[in-house]
This record gives C-alpha cells, sequence and structure tokens, in this order.
C-alpha cells in the first residue's frame, strides 16, 4: 500500500486549529480538509459513506439491489491494512475496504466531485465518512443553519465582535444586562493553537479565537440557534464550515414543524422518500399528480448547488431535485408556511410518501 502521510498541522478554512496526526490512507483513497473536519474520498473525490447497522462482524445490509445504489470500495488482495484502514470480505468473495470496522461504499446519484448527496440517506442510516477536529473539552463542533459552527459543550454557538474586543453591544431590555456573555475557559485550560485564553477582571478567564474574544448569545435558547450571527451588523458565529449553498430562488419559511425550504413564492417544498415506491403501489397515479402536485421546474441556465441538482423527469423536463428526489409544491398549499401535503401516502408498503424539507437545526421560533 502507497502510505500517504497528512501534515500534522491542520488548517481551518481560516487558519490553524488543533494538530492531530491523519495515518496512511489505502491506495485509492484521499482526504479533503474543511474547517470542522476530515472528509474521505476516492482520488476522483467521490465522497465516502458507511451504514451506521453494517460491521464485519454481522452480516452484510447492503447486499443485492442495494449494491446498484452502493458501490463497494474495491480493495486489492495485494493492500496491506493499516491503522483504522482494514479489508473485509464480502458474501461474493470480493474484497471491500473499511474504516474503523466499517465497510464503505460510494454513492451513485454523487455524479459530480465532493458532492454528498447520500448522507443521511436509508432514514439516516447511510453517513459520510469524515473526521472531526479536535477542540478542548468545553467545545464541540456543531451543525447549524450556517454550516458547522464552533459551540459550547452544551451546543450554544459561540461569536465574536468584528473588529473590536469589547462585548459591549445590545441589552437585555427586561434586566438591563448585556446580551453577550463571555465564554469562560475552564482553570486548568491551556492555549491551543488558534484558542488563547485571555485574563478579565475578577479572575474570569475567556477563550478567544485568533485574537477575537468568544461570547455566547443569551437568546440563543437551544443548542444550534445562531440568533446572535448579523447582529448589529459587527457579531459573527465562529463558521468552520459553511452550510451547502441554495439555489437563487429558494426561500425558508416558518410551518408548523420548524423552518423548511420554499420556493420563491414561499410555498413549501416537497420531496418523496421513494417516488418509485408510491408509483408502484399507485398511491398517486397520474391524474392524482397533476391534480395535487407542481414539480419544481429549473430554466435553462440554472446549475445545481450543494445538495440540490437538476435532472430530467419522465417528461423531459429539467427538474430541480434535494439529494436525486425530485422536488414539489403541493396545489392545496396557498400560503408560506402550509404544509397540506405532508405526510400524503404514508402508510403500509408506502414508506414516508411526500414530506417537506425541515432545517434540523440553526434558527428556531423566537418564543418571545
Amino acid at each position: 500500500m502507497r502510505v500517504k502521510r497528512a501534515i500534522a498541522g491542520l488548517l481551518f478554512a481560516q487558519g490553524f486549529l488543533f494538530a492531530y496526526p491523519v495515518l496512511g490512507l489505502p491506495d485509492g483513497v484521499a482526504q479533503h480538509e474543511t474547517g470542522a473536519a476530515t472528509y474521505f474520498m476516492t482520488e476522483d473525490r467521490r465522497t465516502l459513506y458507511y451504514h451506521a447497522q453494517e460491521t464485519p462482524q454481522d452480516e452484510f445490509v447492503c447486499v443485492d439491489a442495494c449494491l446498484e445504489i452502493w458501490s463497494p470500495l474495491a480493495a486489492r488482495a495485494d493492500q496491506l491494512e493499516e491503522g483504522q484502514w482494514t479489508i473485509v470480505r464480502r458474501p461474493d468473495d470480493s474484497l471491500q475496504w473499511a474504516h474503523d470496522g466499517r465497510p464503505l461504499y460510494t454513492y451513485f446519484r454523487d455524479t459530480f466531485p465532493d458532492a454528498r448527496l447520500g448522507d443521511g440517506a436509508g432514514r439516516g442510516v447511510w453517513l459520510v465518512l469524515k473526521e472531526f477536529k479536535t477542540v478542548p473539552p468545553s467545545m464541540k463542533i456543531d451543525a447549524t443553519l450556517l454550516g458547522y459552527v464552533l459551540a459550547n459543550d452544551s451546543g450554544h454557538t459561540l461569536y465574536f465582535r468584528q473588529g473590536s474586543d469589547s462585548g459591549e453591544g445590545q441589552m437585555d431590555s427586561a434586566t438591563g444586562e448585556s446580551l453577550w456573555l463571555p465564554f469562560e475557559a475552564p482553570w486548568l485550560a491551556l492555549d491551543q493553537g488558534d484558542l488563547t485564553i485571555r485574563q478579565l477582571e475578577g479572575g474570569v478567564r475567556q477563550w478567544v479565537y485568533q485574537g477575537q474574544p468568544l461570547y455566547t448569545f443569551k437568546k440563543d435558547s437551544d443548542p444550534g440557534d445562531v440568533h446572535g450571527h448579523g447582529r448589529d451588523g459587527i457579531w459573527s458565529a465562529v463558521i468552520l464550515e459553511k452550510a451547502p449553498g441554495l439555489p437563487p430562488w429558494m426561500t425558508v419559511q416558518w410551518t408548523d414543524l420548524g423552518l423548511a425550504y420554499a420556493d420563491m413564492n414561499g410555498m413549501t417544498l416537497y420531496a418523496p422518500v421513494d417516488y418509485d415506491v408510491i408509483v408502484a403501489a399507485q398511491s398517486c397515479p397520474e391524474e392524482c399528480m397533476q391534480e395535487n402536485w407542481r414539480p419544481v421546474l429549473a430554466d435553462a441556465e440554472d446549475n445545481p448547488v450543494g445538495l440540490w441538482t437538476i435532472e430530467e423527469n419522465d417528461y423531459g423536463q429539467r427538474q430541480w431535485t434535494y439529494k436525486g428526489r425530485f422536488l414539489y409544491t403541493h396545489t392545496r398549499d396557498e400560503k408560506p408556511g402550509d404544509m397540506k401535503g405532508n405526510g400524503i401516502a404514508v402508510g403500509y408498503r408506502i414508506g414516508d410518501g411526500w414530506r417537506i424539507i425541515p432545517i434540523e437545526s440553526g434558527l428556531r421560533r423566537d418564543r418571545s
């Protein structure tokens, strides 16, 4: 096996964070660094995935028809295992690479470099192979609407004030206290890479990122909230990896289930969990489709972005998709936030039917 050694100093998108070694990679496997994580992929930049319920100690889950969607990362008999990278033998006697005991695959819908359309597929059991960067015990890397951000250990986003080392800013009208709380470092914590510690009055030790003191925002009531981002035009979350981009026509609207994606008119977007199953069960034949569902069509100049791609539907139209699933709006939705099509076709042998595309983390409705 040709061994590739990673430079010990891993990089943020914005600069150096913390060093940790990455062991040798198998022939044909590469890695991509972001500020939040190391992603593993093939040399032609196809993302690697694993099935959360599949280990070499158990029977393989992905067999037969599954292999039409997920392709095993093939290994050769003359290749050597190293560290977490091992070789497993499949039921057909072929060899496959595994990482930390989990067999690895590529996804058939990842048709462009660095695509990650398979992440969360199969009711969340298919996951991208990545390793998050190391952070101090008092912190974590958390997913939000903005992407992966630096957060405290309870998941509350950390912020810095652009162009200033002062935490003074907007005050809470009810208490008269500052909405921005210095993010304190434990007494035994030490400087680590871009994260250093400064001493405040009263013996308080505050974490500092790249020279900018870090704060939490009092109106972030839930983990993953990012209400402080852009506040007063000067506050910013510490974004380690930006969220995938969105098509320019897309909007975000409140629904009864929280934030969800919508079209430019605010109409909720839906993606059938398994359109082929719906068709096979005849739960929504042709006349039903025309009466209830409008395909979200792409203009001639539109291009794929992030998890949103364009594919040709059965009628030869260019239709937008989310993670490879065709997008629709529902004819009974009359105003932004309506979601009357959600859950249609749920039942025996019909999978999860039609579902909105919720935003799982980030902004939530302001309870005040």
